[in-house]
């Protein structure tokens, strides 16, 4: 009994020094990881589960992104190349895209001045999902995109409105947000509003104008855009951006997309309610653009004339 005793004593001595030298082991791997630069051989994606690729140059806090399925990191960079000497001051201008594999510079575009040279560019607030592959870029009155899965920069976006912009002042048309929202780019300028820009072709983005937009004042506008969707129908956005609490809001219109007529005149488009009609059964569908959403009409209402559903709003929604 006293030898079979020694003999798992001895056994387990062995495989708490196996252990020992395990842990040893994953804390020279850890070591290593953590102190990783643009020269480091390529590593495997449980190694990279957190970013340590060094980009040279300043980032203003939370202007890069790491896609990371993609391997792929985004940034926005000021280094000296883009240093003022007159105003002491860096300018944040220069888009630098690695891989992270192993750390190695794909792309370095230093972005044109918009505005002002000491204008920075932003990655957007929600920048990227899996079906467009997009990072985007906003300047102070421009915009870009970068595609991730092409690994190249798509041309400059100018954001356009359904009406003519009058500048209230110096920030007027500055860009305040921008987002990626499925296949579109949604975002908003200050005093101009909102503006969308649809990604299905990734080099040719492409502006779209909403189908109505009531002016609230010479500064607000409450737009109605419709979305086509993977399914052809459409989806109603009625975006909201509050200057106070700068938050914005895309607020979609439906749970399920629908289709719908968009055979409206002109001069209803520019109202505080819109009606539109369904495909096939031709039944009521109404806005409130102020509220920046649908209203839900009673069943024996959405078969009745666009000027009865416009009357019974403007007596039932306030």
């Amino acid at each position: 009994m006293k030898i079979l005793m020694q003999i798992m004593l001895a056994f387990a001595l062995i495989g708490a020094i196996a252990c020992g030298s395990d842990k040893s082991s994953s804390n020279q791997e850890t070591t290593a990881e953590a102190g990783a630069d643009s020269t480091a051989a390529p590593r495997s994606m449980e190694e990279r589960a957190i970013l340590n690729c060094t980009i040279p140059g300043t980032i203003l806090e939370g202007n890069q992104f790491w896609v990371r399925d993609a391997e792929v990191l985004v940034a926005i960079v000021a280094d000296s190349s883009t240093y003022s000497e007159d105003l002491q001051a860096e300018w944040h201008r220069i888009l630098e895209v690695f891989d992270t594999k192993n750390c190695q510079r794909i792309s370095r575009q230093v972005l044109p001045v918009d505005g002002s040279a000491d204008f920075p560019y932003f990655i957007a607030e929600i920048t990227y999902n899996n079906v467009t592959q997009i990072v985007a870029i906003r300047g102070n009155s421009t915009l870009y995109a970068y595609d991730v899965a092409g690994r190249k920069l798509l041309p400059k976006m100018t954001p356009q409105f359904r009406s003519q912009r009058f500048g209230v002042d110096a920030q007027s048309g500055q860009i305040m947000r921008l987002e990626v929202w499925e296949n579109y780019l949604m975002g908003y300028a200050q005093d101009y509003g909102t503006f969308a820009f649809d990604l299905k072709d990734e080099q040719n983005p492409k502006a779209i104008l909403p189908i109505a937009e009531y002016e609230i004042n010479e500064s607000n506008y409450a737009p109605l855009f419709l979305l086509t969707t993977q399914n052809d129908g459409v989806q109603a956005i009625m975006p909201e951006y509050n200057r106070e609490t700068q938050e914005f809001a895309i607020h979609p219109a439906f749970e399920q997309p629908m289709n719908l007529k968009t055979d409206v005149q002109r001069s209803a488009t520019n109202n505080r309610y819109l009606v539109l009609r369904e495909e096939g059964s031709n039944n009521a569908v109404a806005f409130d653009l102020e509220k920046h959403e649908r209203v839900e009409l009673p069943a024996n209402m959405v078969s009745q004339s666009t000027q009865q559903v416009l009357t019974w709003m403007r007596s039932n929604v306030q």
